[in-house]
């Protein structure tokens, strides 16, 4: 039943994008009433997109079994869930997404003996999972093992280099939020890192925050892309904040 349910509602929800489904011909929206789709419109659609993919590649699945790794929790993530979440609820939160990893894949719940997913996750899912189980992580105190997480299979893949030469990245076209949310999260990591120490040097501390956060400007600065909004106000009021405490400390 509850199957039903989620595939009727998933199947529905491109319906009312504006430019796209019947049910918004008569709708007043998008930005200002234009028609024009907003960044949220974006990413229900190439979600939605993905999910086809994989109702083609696994015909002998239910539409529900070919989600992957469930959007819910990234909605979750850009709403501010994860920081109202209690202990138990974002140890259910991490749990859930491992069992759509790979097999024996670092944070996974499946292994080759017993695989939960009857779907294969790509490296772009991957990526996905592991920048929310990081967050999950980070948010059970669990800093050190989160920081692994975003660093090793998240931040990884897109930055080919980050020295004194200078910073460079690869604009990848999976879940294009994804790369300026995580340079983002690794500024927030490193404040925690850098701020909470008894000896804590908090000039350094913002300092090299404010290093990432730059990056994630710097990364985040290709357009309209899906969620640019909530990406863009979550980086420069981070940006913003910084600024005002090197210059409290200055």
């Amino acid at each position: 039943m509850y199957a039903q349910k989620a595939e009727r509602y998933i199947k529905e929800a491109p319906t009312y994008v504006p430019g796209h489904g019947h049910n918004a011909s008569q709708k007043k929206g998008g930005i200002g009433g234009s028609n024009k789709q907003m960044p949220f419109d974006k990413f229900l659609l190439r979600k939605y997109k993905n999910i086809e993919t994989n109702t083609k590649k696994y015909p002998e699945l239910s539409f529900v079994e070919c989600v992957g790794t469930s959007p819910i929790h990234e909605l979750v993530y850009f709403w501010n869930g994860y920081n109202r979440m209690q202990p138990r609820d974002l140890e259910i939160s991490y749990k859930v997404l491992g069992f759509t990893g790979a097999p024996n894949s670092e944070a996974s719940l499946n292994s080759h003996e017993f695989d939960y997913s009857s779907i294969e996750e790509t490296k772009d899912e991957a990526m996905v999972r592991y920048f929310l189980q990081a967050i999950t992580l980070r948010q059970l105190g669990k800093w050190k093992e989160g920081l692994e997480l975003l660093d090793s299979h998240v931040i990884s893949r897109y930055v080919t280099q980050d020295s004194p030469a200078g910073f460079k990245f690869s604009r990848l076209t999976y879940s294009p939020y994804l790369y300026p949310t995580a340079l983002y999260e690794k500024s927030m990591f490193v404040w925690l890192f850098n701020s909470t120490a008894p000896d804590a040097d908090v000039k350094n501390a913002i300092k090299e925050s404010q290093a990432w956060m730059k990056k994630a400007e710097i990364v985040s600065d290709v357009g309209d892309y899906e969620l640019s909004t909530r990406t863009s106000m979550r980086i420069k009021a981070a940006g913003d904040r910084l600024d005002q405490l090197s210059n409290e400390r200055a």
